[in-house]
């Protein structure tokens, strides 16, 4: 196999999106979010039927806090750390082979062993790598030359990564 070189140039669109969708179709986090909702919907409802008293305002406001809570943690932190990261990093030119990940930019010269990821994901507008720390290196699909260099890495992801789905 040959080695796949894309040049990659990060967009905070692309972390926004990969983020969006790890957090909404991988781990299914709105399903929580959803039931927090459905509670404060419940609880202004049957205030409204009933009597609204101090307590279902404090219901009320104790499951929004709490929705905004858990929104903040499992969304805007990650979301925001990532595009601070990726804004710092900007780049570079990525070598893909059969033996590691090479990466060269302004400020990264590195090589990754395929053993360092424990999982990888193939969602529409990226491929997703998650190392032993649960970081996410994010590699844009608009970077690739061609669908062939796309098809070429899915494959070597099959490969070398023990845990890989696609969503598309």
């Amino acid at each position: 196999m040959s080695i796949i070189e894309v040049n990659i140039s990060y967009k905070n669109k692309d972390i926004k999106q990969a983020i969006s969708y790890i957090v909404n179709h991988i781990h299914k986090l709105w399903v929580a979010l959803l039931c927090f909702i459905i509670v404060i919907l419940e609880m202004i409802i049957y205030g409204f039927i009933n009597e609204v008293t101090d307590y279902n305002i404090g219901l009320i406001l104790v499951f929004l806090f709490a929705a905004l809570i858990f929104y903040g943690y499992y969304f805007k932190r990650p979301v925001n750390g990532y595009l601070k990261y990726y804004e710092k990093r900007k780049g570079g030119q990525y070598f893909f082979s059969e033996d590691n990940i090479k990466a060269i930019g302004e400020d990264i010269q590195s090589t990754f062993c395929w053993s360092l990821f424990k999982k990888a994901y193939s969602i529409p507008s990226a491929f997703l790598f998650y190392d032993d720390n649960n970081f996410i290196y994010v590699f844009p699909k608009r970077c690739f030359i061609n669908n062939k260099d796309i098809e070429q890495l899915e494959n070597l992801i099959q490969k070398s990564i023990k845990v890989y789905k696609k969503y598309n």
